[in-house]
């Protein structure tokens, strides 16, 4: 079982039923990230599928990042921001720590994180919400993804 070849006519006719566009409005963002959401989560999507997912990601990005742009904060606010959207605990975070005191002082600012922080939701069944933020000497740096899988 080789990979399929890329078929122009099978990847227009996905385009065709998507509509992808500059997004302008956050309607047209709902769309376009169930659309995606749709495709993402295939068992075994098509190389047309995987095409047009890139092509709806780069659009919902770029309006995001216009539209939506993450605030510049020290990361043991970005940490805590986190935490509370997913109705997290200090104490959640002490397997990714190792101790109170450690999760502690990044928590209150007295030191930067120094490893990689991945904050889950358990309250997701099947797709979860995925922050990591990561300090590498010039910055705290976000990443998000939704994964799919049993909550930990």
């Amino acid at each position: 079982m080789g990979l399929r070849a890329f078929n122009p006519i099978r990847y227009g006719a996905l385009c065709a039923e998507a509509i992808p566009r500059v997004i302008a409005d956050d309607r047209e963002f709902d769309r376009m990230t169930k659309k995606l959401e749709d495709l993402a989560f295939r068992d075994k999507p098509t190389a047309e599928e995987a095409a047009l997912a890139e092509l709806l990601a780069a659009l919902i990005q770029a309006y995001d990042d216009r539209h939506h742009p993450l605030p510049q904060l020290p990361p043991h606010k970005m940490i805590s921001f986190l935490m509370n959207q997913r109705h997290l605990r200090q104490a959640d975070l002490l397997p990714v720590f190792g101790s109170r005191s450690a999760a502690s002082d990044v928590l209150g600012g007295k030191r930067e994180p120094s490893r990689r922080i991945s904050v889950s939701s358990p309250s997701f069944s099947k797709r979860r919400r995925i922050c990591s933020c990561e300090d590498d000497g010039a910055g705290l740096t976000v990443h998000s993804q939704t994964t799919r899988g049993q909550a930990p």
